[in-house]
C-alpha cells in the first residue's frame, strides 16, 4: 500500500498532488464531482465511476486511463504467439473483448488501448497492468499453453506473453 499525503489543505483546482506510486494512478487525488472529458467517468468518494450521472461533473480533468491513452503510455502489454494468432484470430479477438467487458465491470478505468497485428502476432496494449494479466490468463484458460509475465517495478508496466 502506498502512503499518500495531501500537500495542501486548500484545494485550488480539481486535484491535489499525492506522493509516490504509479504516476497515473497515485499522483492525483481529484475532488468529488470531477468529470473526465475523454470518457465521461466521474470521480466520487475516491473512485472513478462510469454511470448515468456522468454528465453531472462540476470539475473537469482527465482520468488516469484517458491520460495514459493521450500520452500513449500503456500499463500493460500482451503478445499472442504468431502461429496460433494467424489460425484463430477472430476467436482470440472475441475472447479478449469478452474478458475486457467482464474486467471493466469491476475496474471501469481498465481499457484496451490498441490491438495490432505485428508479424502475425497480436499485440494488445492496456491502461491497466492487471487487465493485461487477466487477458493472458483468459487465453491460457481457453486454449491452454503458458503465459510469461514480466514486471518492471520502476515503470509499472507488465509484459505478458501467451504461447500455446
Amino acid at each position: 500500500m502506498i502512503a499518500a499525503r495531501v500537500r495542501s489543505t486548500t484545494l485550488r483546482g480539481p486535484e491535489t498532488e499525492l506522493s509516490g506510486g504509479d504516476p497515473y494512478r497515485a499522483k492525483l487525488k481529484f475532488r468529488d464531482g470531477t468529470r473526465c472529458p475523454g470518457c465521461g467517468a466521474v470521480y466520487r468518494a475516491g473512485m472513478w465511476a462510469v454511470d448515468a450521472d456522468a454528465m453531472l461533473g462540476v470539475y473537469e480533468a482527465l482520468c488516469p486511463s484517458c491520460h495514459r491513452v493521450r500520452d500513449c503510455l500503456p500499463a500493460g502489454y500482451l503478445r499472442i504467439d504468431a502461429h496460433f494468432a494467424v489460425a484463430h484470430r477472430d476467436q482470440i479477438l472475441q475472447l479478449l473483448e469478452d474478458q475486457h467487458d467482464i474486467f471493466c465491470r469491476a475496474e471501469p478505468l481498465a481499457r484496451i488501448m490498441s490491438m495490432q497485428d505485428c508479424d502475425g502476432a497480436i499485440e494488445v496494449t492496456t491502461t491497466d497492468a492487471e487487465l493485461a494479466r487477466s487477458l493472458g490468463e483468459a487465453l491460457q484458460t481457453e486454449y491452454g499453453g503458458e503465459i510469461v509475465l514480466r514486471y518492471n517495478e520502476a515503470h509499472h508496466p507488465v509484459r505478458v506473453l501467451w504461447q500455446p
